[in-house]
């Protein structure tokens, strides 16, 4: 695998918190994990479905955000 380029990010009290790499790395790194990249292409339909609420949302929200 080639080097990879990377930057750390930092807290407040320069602790390492997060790793910025570039994307091409990304996908370099998601190729050889044989991790698959979200294309966006999601079929919505197969995840709708019905719930049945035991009260009316509206009044639920008013309740906790009030």
């Amino acid at each position: 695998m080639r080097a990879i380029s990377k930057k750390l990010l930092m807290d407040e009290k320069s602790r390492p918190v997060g790793v910025l790499i570039d994307y091409d790395d990304w996908l370099e790194i998601e190729r050889s994990l044989g991790l698959r990249a979200s294309k966006g292409n999601i079929d919505l339909q197969s995840l709708c479905g019905s719930i049945e609420l035991a009260e009316d949302p509206l009044d639920y929200q008013n309740r906790y955000r009030f």
